[in-house]
């Protein structure tokens, strides 16, 4: 996901929040239930992931992911915030707006 797709809300250090527009457009919703649009659980880590990777202008590859959860759906067409937390070999993420909490999660990287 590149940086027009994305708003940064906030930057500190190893911390972000960028507003996102999960868009109907977007290649995940192609073919994932035909009748029931709904953005798959790889597509919103990998959302995460690549916001994180550009806005901390760091390539990583994910090596294992922990203390996933996914709460509720994501449809096409909402706003979300994802919040980033990078940290030593971590990264640890939450999608979320202001009603409910979509997901989190945390990813061992490694720096490429």
């Amino acid at each position: 996901m590149k940086s027009k797709n994305y708003n940064l809300k906030h930057k500190k250090e190893n911390i972000f929040v960028a507003e996102v527009f999960i868009s109907e457009d977007l290649p995940f919703f192609d073919g994932h239930f035909e009748n029931f649009k709904l953005l798959p659980a790889v597509a919103q880590i990998k959302i995460a992931v690549d916001i994180a990777k550009e806005i901390f202008e760091t390539d990583f590859a994910v090596q294992k992911l922990s203390k996933v959860k996914f709460i509720n759906m994501i449809y096409p067409n909402t706003k979300v915030n994802i919040e980033g937390h990078y940290s030593n070999d971590f990264l640890s993420f939450k999608i979320y707006d202001n009603d409910k909490k979509y997901s989190e999660g945390k990813a061992l990287i490694k720096v490429l």
